[in-house]
């Protein structure tokens, strides 16, 4: 009768491991990432990107503002880099997403579709 307990707790800490485990769950923005970042190409001055665990914000240098909220968020490992997803959805309720490439080391990001441009982490001004 022991062993049986044994053997089912066992199994139950198993799945448990392989569940917490799996690669194509859903992940969080690194705390590192959450902030604002601004472009190096001066193509993008004066446009930003806020990212935080539950919106997108989209700054253009027409001073507009457009909010999206996390839905969720997609983690592939990339060599030393890791690509993030994020989809979300706008106030209107359409959907859309934005693929990043984070380097920890760096602390930068590259989007996706614009690989050779970095943005980098910037101060807020109160």
């Amino acid at each position: 009768m022991k062993s049986k307990w044994i053997f089912l707790i066992s199994g139950f800490l198993v799945l448990l491991f392989l569940y917490n485990v799996n690669p194509n769950e859903d992940a969080f923005i690194p705390d590192e990432m959450a902030g604002r970042w601004a472009a190096d190409s001066p193509q993008y001055e004066g446009c930003y990107l806020d990212l935080s665990p539950v919106t997108v914000v989209y700054h253009t240098r027409k001073n507009n503002v457009d909010v999206h909220f996390v839905q969720s968020v997609e983690k592939k490992a990339k060599g030393t880099d890791s690509l993030y997803t994020i989809h979300h959805k706008n106030r209107a309720g359409e959907e859309g997403s934005i693929s990043l490439f984070w380097d920890p080391v760096k602390k930068e990001i590259r989007l996706k579709n614009q690989k050779k441009m970095t943005w980098k982490k910037v101060e807020v001004s109160s």
